[in-house]
């Protein structure tokens, strides 16, 4: 597992990539552990590609851990490593590094959580979770992670996924029934929503990984946004 540490501050970054190797030797996690003070050098000839995982800073020079990760998410997936945790000792800016996305975050004060963040990083590169849709006498069986999203048409209910559109004759209250406990959401009646593939949303939609948008119904406008504050905290 590759492992990028970012922060302007040497001795918090010395420390921390001490703390972050135990983590690993503990668990006998193969690790490679490299630490950067400018977001610059990550960015500069995609070297971020190299890593699974980067702990990031928001309060820095030059370019902030804010500014890098949106800079990231129009670079890669942002379902896809590497998966960014946002290291910081300012709680009020919580709110808005969860519009950015990340995997996670963890308070400067609390940083025994980096050790649960790695390990369930490592299971979900090394482990897939999967969702079988049954399309009439055929099956499709696919990764939970390349589920983006979930539409009500009529009598059946149609996955968008990395892979492709498939259908199944069922209800979409069935399928909310099935993926919640997987974190996947409902802004609308008629959708389902897996929270890894949002790039952004305002008031009034979601806009999807695969470039569609989804409305958000005023009906579940509070339940989805409380949600997705829980899911960015308890995925670690």
């Amino acid at each position: 597992m590759n492992i990028a540490i970012l922060d302007d501050d040497l001795n918090f970054e010395s420390a921390m990539s001490m703390m972050v190797a135990k983590i690993c030797e503990k668990h006998k996690i193969e690790s490679f552990v490299m630490s950067f003070s400018s977001p610059r050098e990550l960015l500069f000839n995609c070297e971020y590609r190299k890593y699974d995982l980067i702990l990031l800073d928001i309060e820095m020079p030059e370019v902030n851990g804010l500014e890098f990760a949106e800079k990231l998410n129009i670079q890669r997936d942002i379902n896809e490593p590497p998966y960014v945790v946002f290291v910081t000792g300012k709680d009020n800016l919580v709110f808005e590094a969860l519009k950015k996305f990340p995997y996670s975050f963890v308070r400067k004060t609390q940083l025994q959580d980096i050790e649960e963040c790695i390990i369930n990083i490592y299971k979900k590169i090394h482990t897939a979770v999967t969702h079988t849709i049954r399309m009439g006498r055929a099956v499709k069986v696919v990764d939970i992670n390349k589920i983006i999203r979930l539409e009500k048409q009529g009598n059946y209910v149609y996955f968008y996924t990395t892979e492709g559109k498939f259908q199944e004759r069922c209800s979409i209250d069935e399928k909310y029934k099935e993926l919640k406990e997987h974190w996947f959401m409902r802004p609308h009646i008629g959708f389902l929503v897996n929270p890894a593939h949002i790039q952004s949303f305002d008031n009034t939609d979601l806009l999807m990984s695969d470039g569609t948008q989804v409305p958000i119904s005023r009906n579940y406008k509070k339940e989805l946004k409380s949600n997705l504050h829980t899911w960015m905290v308890k995925r670690k």
